[in-house]
């Protein structure tokens, strides 16, 4: 696994669409091995959260710092991120995409690409193309990518998406593996998971603003 930053430090952030704030003066702080899940309604910013942490959206004002045990990191640490969309394409199997995804970080490891989509259940999968597969399906692959690379954060915005009972069961114990190891996870979800409360704390939005 890429190597894990101890904390997260959310300072006084404030990020903006348009001329309007959606998140104003927000601090939270992450520990090594926690996931914190954001919830609120549409519009309060959840998904702009994400990608601020991303580096995809520059706040208005305050701080994202990233650390380990010697200060801040220089550079943000290896992210996963999965979005609303799966970003699949429907010409290709799930064992293309995830390998096409590995290829991007250097890992050509075959034996890892069949790993992933084991512990989401879609070995059976693995070869039928993406467009054919149902919309739980084309949400496992992209959740088998989130996976493959071992990155130390998970940003994730609403993962559980057309998931079922066991495909959210599964996804639960997949990321409390990845929070074992040392990882950290940020997501988005309407639905709550059920982890270990010393593993997970609720950052609440509002349309607003936060608290």
């Amino acid at each position: 696994m890429a190597e894990m930053p101890s904390r997260l430090a959310v300072e006084g952030l404030t990020l903006v669409r348009g001329e309007h704030d959606l998140i104003s003066g927000l601090s939270f702080h992450l520990a090594a091995g926690t996931a914190v899940q954001i919830t609120g309604a549409n519009g309060s910013g959840k998904t702009t959260l994400l990608r601020a942490l991303a580096g995809w959206v520059r706040p208005e004002a305050g701080r994202i710092i990233w650390s380990d045990r010697n200060g801040p990191l220089a550079e943000r640490p290896a992210l996963a991120y999965l979005g609303h969309r799966n970003g699949l394409k429907a010409d290709l199997t799930p064992v293309e995409e995830l390998a096409f995804a590995a290829r991007l970080h250097g890992n050509r490891d075959n034996v890892r690409i069949l790993d992933s989509l084991d512990r989401v259940g879609l070995r059976p999968c693995a070869d039928r193309l993406c467009g054919r597969l149902s919309a739980g399906q084309q949400r496992r692959v992209a959740l088998a990518r989130v996976l493959l690379n071992e990155n130390a954060v998970w940003l994730l915005d609403e993962p559980l998406t057309a998931l079922d009972a066991d495909s959210i069961v599964t996804f639960q114990d997949a990321l409390m593996q990845h929070l074992r190891r040392g990882g950290m996870a940020v997501l988005s979800t309407h639905q709550r998971l059920s982890l270990a409360t010393e593993c997970l704390r609720t950052l609440a939005l509002e349309a607003s603003g936060a608290r």
